[in-house]
């Protein structure tokens, strides 16, 4: 299920895989409800990181949607899916809705809980990065400048030295991702990540009719969330490494 969750085959210029992951959140969901919470136990955490990733990331509104609605049954089920609660106030069939919105907003949110940062930043760093489709790359290097600030030691020791040498790869779309990946890392490192995610996030709601705007609306628990991240994000993380060294 761990694989079937993130099953993508890249066809050139399209890939094959959404109707298997979008299977997949719905086999998980029976999972929830067909065992209890001691036998689901064990494989808590593979399930919830996945489902958020997939949430979050996926290219496909139905298959974000699918996972959201997963994760929302086994926090109903389960009742052991961290932060469930918090999450499913901000991560909904309405947030999720907007790819830009759940790459750039909806992401910094869960990204502030430590169990489900490393798994987003990996799979955005070594899976979205490598995706076939140039506006998903660009995406996921945004959404890395952007939640970077919440671990800066894990970017800079993991992430980073892994993407400065696939700026060297031989294939065209790997070099290319881990180039924007590096260069929007240094700019959330730096403490200017808001000014390219607003700009994007501009372009993407002026589509969007006023109705939707107030369905992706702020949740209570995002509201409280803004202060937090306004100060993490704003720090120039690069200055204090030169300080340091």
């Amino acid at each position: 299920m761990e694989k079937a969750l993130i099953y993508d085959i890249n066809k050139g210029t399209h890939s094959v895989g959404a109707h298997v992951r979008d299977a997949a959140c719905y086999v998980v969901w029976s999972f929830a409800r067909a065992y209890p919470p001691h036998i689901m136990k064990p494989y808590v955490h593979t399930l919830s990181t996945q489902l958020i990733v997939e949430s979050l990331f996926d290219r496909e509104v139905n298959c974000r949607r699918a996972a959201s609605a997963t994760f929302q049954e086994c926090v109903g089920r389960q009742g052991n899916f961290p932060y469930g609660i918090e999450i499913l106030t901000e991560a909904d069939y309405f947030t999720l809705s907007n790819r830009v919105n759940a790459y750039l907003n909806v992401s910094c949110f869960v990204a502030q809980f430590k169990e489900y940062f490393p798994s987003m930043v990996d799979h955005l760093a070594f899976v979205k990065l490598r995706h076939w489709e140039p506006a998903i790359r660009e995406l996921a290097a945004q959404s890395l400048a952007a939640i970077s600030p919440f671990n800066p030691d894990y970017i800079l020791n993991k992430i980073l030295p892994a993407l400065i040498e696939s700026c060297l790869d031989k294939t065209l779309h790997v070099r290319h991702g881990a180039i924007l990946g590096v260069g929007e890392i240094l700019v959330g490192l730096s403490g200017n990540s808001h000014l390219n995610k607003r700009e994007t996030l501009e372009k993407a709601f002026k589509s969007l009719s006023l109705k939707e705007i107030q369905l992706i609306a702020d949740s209570d628990y995002r509201s409280k969330f803004v202060e937090l991240y306004n100060k993490i994000s704003t720090q120039d993380y690069l200055a204090q490494q030169m300080t340091e060294a």
